[in-house]
C-alpha cells in the first residue's frame, strides 16, 4: 500500500516536468495495486482495481529544481476491495487490517524527485500511507512508461512490514499457519492529465 502511494507521486512528478508551474492528474482506472505474502504452508497476493472517478492529484513545482511537491494528493481506497482469490482468505485479510474499524486506505503523495521525463525511466518519490489509523512513511522507486493514449505509468515495488501500522501478522489453526511479517506491495497507478 505504502508502494503504491510513492507509485503515483512518481508518475505525477515525472508527467508534470516540462509542463506548466500546476498540472491536474486523474488516477485512471486501469490502475492496480497487489500484495503479495506468503506463510510457512503456501504464498498468497492480494489484489485490487481501483476504481477511478472521484481522485485526482495536482502537483506544484517548488522553488527548488531538483523536487515536487503536490496538492490535492490524497487517495481513498476501500480496504474491503482487496480481492485474495478466495472469500475465506479475503475476509481475513480484511480482519487483519481492520476494516470494520477503519473501512478505508488513505494513500497521501507527499513529493516526487524532480526528473526529465523519458520512458523507462526511474524515479523517487515520497508516501504517506494511512492503514488502521496509523500513518507511514516511505521512500519509493518507480520505473516510468509513457503510454500512447496520453497516461502515465508508474510501476514501483516495496516491502511493507505489518508492524509499520501496529498490526500483527495473522495466525490460524492454533498458531500452525502463520503468516510472514513482510509483504511485497506493488503498484501499477495510470495516470491521466485532465
Amino acid at each position: 500500500m505504502k508502494t503504491l502511494t510513492i507509485f503515483t507521486i512518481a508518475v505525477i512528478v515525472i508527467l508534470s516536468s516540462g509542463f506548466a508551474n500546476k498540472r491536474i492528474w486523474i488516477v485512471d482506472a486501469e490502475s492496480r495495486l497487489s500484495i503479495q505474502g506468503s506463510t510457512n504452508v503456501n504464498n498468497f497476493t492480494c489484489k485490487i482495481e481501483y476504481c477511478t472517478g472521484t481522485d485526482t492529484l495536482q502537483y506544484v513545482e517548488n522553488s527548488s529544481a531538483s523536487e515536487l511537491s503536490f496538492t490535492r494528493s490524497r487517495m481513498t481506497i476501500p480496504v474491503r476491495s482487496f480481492d485474495c482469490g478466495t472469500r475465506q482468505i479475503s475476509k481475513d485479510f480484511w480482519r487483519t487490517l481492520k476494516s470494520e474499524t477503519y473501512p478505508e486506505l488513505d494513500i497521501n503523495f507527499r513529493s516526487l524527485q524532480h526528473m526529465v521525463f523519458k520512458n523507462n525511466s526511474y524515479t523517487n518519490g515520497v508516501v504517506d500511507i494511512k492503514l488502521a489509523g496509523v500513518t507511514s512513511r516511505y521512500n519509493i522507486r518507480y520505473r516510468v512508461s509513457v503510454r500512447d493514449n496520453n497516461t502515465i505509468l508508474l510501476n514501483g515495488f516495496h516491502k511493507v512490514h505489518f508492524s509499520d501500522f501496529n498490526l500483527e501478522a495473522p495466525r490460524k489453526m492454533k498458531g500452525l499457519i502463520k503468516v510472514k511479517e513482510v509483504m511485497n506491495v506493488e503498484f501499477n497507478l495510470v495516470l491521466r492529465m485532465i
